[in-house]
């Protein structure tokens, strides 16, 4: 059921998806927040009440509104976690809070999201995989960026919807319909405050890769960017294998640059260090000479 009171203006509706600057790959790698310590909705936000209005109340509009209990098994304060993201209040979302932190690229503030993603990707994996087609937008300039067969990891929480009618009437000027054939995507309909969005999500980690950039809709001309997500040959579903193996890869591939960067900045300076030294004693040389 839709929470009312919490509505803001048509102008963020659906913001999620149909973000003019949605970037897949802003997000930390899924290892990096699965490390905190799983705690309840209101531990995720503790940090966060002066800068959220009325959060306390929007907390508990989520947990007595979530479809709980659930067929799945999820807790209160996961049922509540996804309720809450699919919530809009006070003129924005939740979507616009994580994402406008992330896009900051400061890392002291997006750590702050942290127990509430991991709660979050806790709850949707307990939800069964959906193979299905499902469509969200993607800003025109991204789609140069997509090579044929050229694999991407989706490390954001990326919002999608099974019906393209709910995705035609958001789309934006400068933004491409985008179609995914997904194999574990996660159906949050049944725990969403707007059922009617059809709301899939492609939890982070997700593989996929460009089949075509020009997949017209017969419907409306609209011209369709189609991806698929990369699954193993054993039956079809994505492997937590890989998955797990290419989120190590990834963070020890941060690690990596973080200490050549460190390395290198060294070097400089013993480098430069060396050329004053060997300057004063030429100085040195000369003037006794």
């Amino acid at each position: 059921m839709m929470i009312d009171s919490m509505q803001p203006s048509h102008a963020v509706k659906n913001f999620r998806f149909i973000d003019d600057e949605y970037n897949p790959q802003l997000f930390p790698t899924v290892n990096e927040y699965l490390a905190n310590e799983l705690v309840t909705l209101e531990q995720c936000f503790e940090l966060f009440v002066t800068r959220i209005d009325r959060l306390d109340q929007i907390i508990q509009t989520a947990k007595q509104n979530c479809n709980f209990p659930s067929e799945h098994n999820l807790t209160r304060d996961e049922l509540a976690a996804i309720f809450l993201y699919t919530m809009e209040f006070d003129g924005t979302t939740l979507y616009q809070f994580i994402s406008q932190d992330f896009r900051s690229q400061e890392e002291s503030t997006s750590k702050l999201w942290f127990p509430y993603l991991k709660l979050f990707y806790t709850a949707v994996n307990k939800l069964p995989n959906a193979h299905t087609n499902v469509w969200r937008s993607i800003p025109e300039n991204m789609t140069k960026e997509l090579n044929k067969n050229d694999e991407t990891i989706c490390w954001s929480i990326t919002s999608c919807s099974s019906s393209i009618d709910v995705i035609k009437e958001l789309l934006q000027i400068n933004s491409r319909l985008l179609k995914i054939e997904t194999a574990t995507g996660k159906n949050i309909s049944n725990y969403s405050n707007s059922p009617d969005q059809h709301e899939v999500i492609l939890c982070p980690g997700t593989r996929v890769h460009l089949l075509r950039n020009d997949l017209p809709d017969p419907m409306s001309l609209i011209d369709i960017v189609y991806l698929q997500e990369i699954t193993d040959t054993n039956g079809g579903e994505a492997s937590n294998s890989v998955t797990k193996n290419c989120l190590i890869r990834t963070s020890i591939s941060k690690s990596y640059k973080k200490w050549l960067i460190l390395l290198l900045m060294h070097l400089i300076i013993l480098l430069l260090a060396l050329f004053l030294f060997n300057s004063k004693i030429e100085a040195w040389t000369t003037f006794e000479l």
